[in-house]
């Protein structure tokens, strides 16, 4: 869970080398374990490495098939922006100044000592409580660790936060009231999944381990063997996710490269921040979410409605993460830290970098952002996920609207369906015509073969210029579904 400085880069001797989570053009970055300090903790390192091909190691790869079931069997690109194009951005009026906590001193010693207070954590959940009456949340880690180096992690500094500040209050209240039952019983549930499809029995021991009283759940997957950083085609899985089976955030580290700001200033705190709340965001439209794989299921949404309808819920959960994220960089709470070095209270800048992780920075338009998402091949994923899980199911319940959907998509006659309509008695989003637009040309165009259609290459003003554009990275680490697989 710790932030990855880099102080802490070089290459180091005597280093077990674990499998990287993301694939780079230029620099890769391996995540590597020291010799072991002790029976039951080990420090962990990033090492950047040359970019030559000749000296670089190589991580493990999976040659593993399986699909790890979360409710929406989706992967989860990381959305980017095109918001370097001159001709496709949106203007965005930044608020040049940076706020800062006051704080009298800043170099007040906090007691972190790492053998201070007993070891919590590992297999027994460590559950963040406060003296506000909301409910309370776990955080499930592979390893014990003291109560005193705890207290300087940033991402237990984060979940803290959230548990405590009255900013999150309806947040954390909307993720707990959508708990699917007790914990041991969506566990249960879980294990009757095929062994492909399920998180590792590492974790769901843990997680059928948290109280009733809990109503958040978020995993910190560092160091569970079984959990895949990529697909087959070498693509990673999001640092971040939501699981709707299970109802958890599931967070992977932080990447020294990735960081909004150097981790000397917090990078990897924000980070954490970042991912969790977004993710939390997603887990407060669980019921909607669920309302959407249902009708799925049941065979009476087609293609077209499921797409736009995940899309848009996908958008709903940015506007609240950007509403909340304003207030996050004003209030003194949250800028404030304990350096997971110097145990040592600091303020934390709120700069122009962190301002801009809000979803508006890369449009102020949802159908700008939808057409982004488009681009990026993110709702191809929907695409492949209806295609995969629910075709048949629709072609079972009513084979003339099947036939008629795979015409349509073939350029022959019209789909005939209300899909503003059905999106908006799904999720109570009412869809504007711009984005229906789109998302129609682009699930007809590209039902076929998501992955390989490039709206990009496409003489349609539609989908925005014909040449290519640089993508830039958005500050959504990822979102509510994911397909990772498991190994076992």
């Amino acid at each position: 869970m710790s932030d990855l400085s880099t102080e802490e880069t070089g290459t180091e001797g005597g280093q077990k080398l674990r499998r990287s989570s993301r694939k780079r053009t230029s620099t890769r970055t391996f995540r590597l374990l020291s010799e072991d300090t002790g029976p039951k903790e080990r420090k962990k390192k990033i090492i950047p490495t040359s970019t030559s091909e000749e000296d670089e190691p190589k991580a493990p790869v999976s040659t593993s098939k399986r699909k790890r079931n979360t409710g929406r069997p989706t992967k989860r690109p990381v959305k980017k922006s095109r918001s370097d194009d001159p001709e496709t951005e949106v203007p965005i009026v930044q608020d040049t100044t940076e706020t800062e906590m006051p704080v009298d001193d800043v170099d007040i010693p906090i007691d972190i000592d790492e053998e201070k207070g007993p070891r919590v954590g590992g297999a027994d959940p460590i559950i963040i409580t406060g003296p506000a009456a909301r409910p309370d949340i776990a955080l499930l880690t592979h390893d014990a660790q003291s109560q005193g180096k705890l207290e300087g992690d940033y991402l237990y500094q984060v979940l803290s936060k959230i548990r405590n500040n009255d900013l999150f209050a309806d947040l954390v209240n909307d993720v707990a009231v959508q708990k699917p039952g007790p914990w041991a019983t969506t566990v249960a549930d879980h294990r009757t999944l095929p062994p492909d499809q399920q998180f590792p029995d590492e974790v769901l021991t843990r997680l059928g381990n948290v109280p009733d009283n809990v109503g958040v759940v978020v995993l910190d997957r560092s160091d569970f063997e079984g959990i895949e950083v990529e697909d087959e085609s070498g693509q990673p899985y999001p640092q971040a996710t939501y699981n709707s089976l299970l109802h958890m955030v599931d967070l992977g580290e932080n990447i020294a490269g990735d960081l909004p700001v150097p981790a000397t200033e917090g990078g990897g705190y924000w980070q954490y921040f970042k991912n969790t709340l977004f993710e939390l965001c997603n887990a407060g439209n669980r019921t909607k979410a669920a309302a959407i794989d249902n009708a799925a299921a049941a065979g009476t949404l087609d293609c077209l409605s499921y797409t736009l309808a995940c899309e848009s819920l996908e958008a709903d959960s940015e506007d609240r993460f950007d509403q909340l994220w304003v207030e996050v960089v004003r209030d003194p709470n949250c800028l404030t830290v304990i350096d997971e070095k110097g145990g040592k209270s600091k303020p934390l800048k709120a700069t122009n970098e962190i301002k801009r992780m809000r979803f508006k920075n890369i449009s102020t338009s949802r159908a700008k952002r939808l057409e982004n998402n488009i681009l990026v091949k993110h709702s191809a994923i929907y695409i492949e996920s209806w295609k995969d899980n629910y075709a048949d199911k629709y072609k079972a319940h009513d084979e003339d609207a099947y036939n008629r959907l795979i015409a349509w998509t073939e350029g022959d006659g019209q789909l005939d369906v209300d899909v503003a309509g059905r999106v908006a008695e799904l999720t109570g989003i009412n869809v504007q015509k711009g984005e229906l637009k789109l998302m129609t040309n682009y699930v007809q165009a590209a039902f076929s073969d998501p992955q390989s259609y490039d709206p990009e290459t496409k003489d349609d003003d539609t989908y925005g210029s014909t040449r290519k554009q640089k993508k830039k990275k958005s500050t959504k680490g990822a979102g509510r579904k994911s397909n990772r697989k498991t190994k076992k």
